[in-house]
């Protein structure tokens, strides 16, 4: 048996307390996961937009329906000037809230992102807690976020 499978429980369980809080920040704010991060909001303001993609299209073809009609119909002109007023100001909402939907909050807010990490983290200590698999990445995190603090107090 290896010498990991015996280890306290109170042992394992700092190890994997560790290794949320170094796995939230590295999720949150590092540097180095910077780029799927920001891939991933960019993606979720994306989504944000296609009600306003959706409306810029519709006011294309107004657009192209009241020049065909050349200028001549009031409800096609009517129709347009309400959907330039809705897409102005659904433009400046999104422009407002940009970034701050509710899956963008769970990936930059450090409390919201420990409680699914430590879910993540719970799920396979509780399932496989004398497994040297699922204690070797808890570890590694651990390790990183003991470095990470002495370097900032400089040890």
């Amino acid at each position: 048996m290896h010498p990991a499978l015996t280890l306290p429980p109170w042992l394992v369980l700092t190890v994997y307390a560790l290794a949320v809080a170094r796995g939230t920040v590295l999720v949150v704010e590092d540097r180095i996961t910077e780029a799927p991060r920001s891939w991933a909001l960019e993606r979720l303001r994306n989504r944000d937009w296609r009600p306003f993609h959706k409306l810029a299209a519709q006011y294309g073809a107004s657009v192209a329906e009241q020049q065909a009609a050349q200028w001549h119909d009031e409800e096609i002109n009517d129709r347009v000037d309400a959907e330039a007023a809705e897409l102005n100001a659904l433009g400046e909402k999104l422009e407002q809230s940009a970034g701050t939907g509710y899956l963008s909050y769970l990936l930059t807010c450090q409390w919201c992102a420990s409680i699914w990490i430590g879910g993540l983290a719970t799920y396979v200590w509780w399932n496989w807690p004398t497994e040297l698999w699922s204690l070797g990445p808890a570890l590694l995190l651990a390790f990183s976020m003991i470095t990470g603090k002495l370097s900032q107090i400089g040890g």
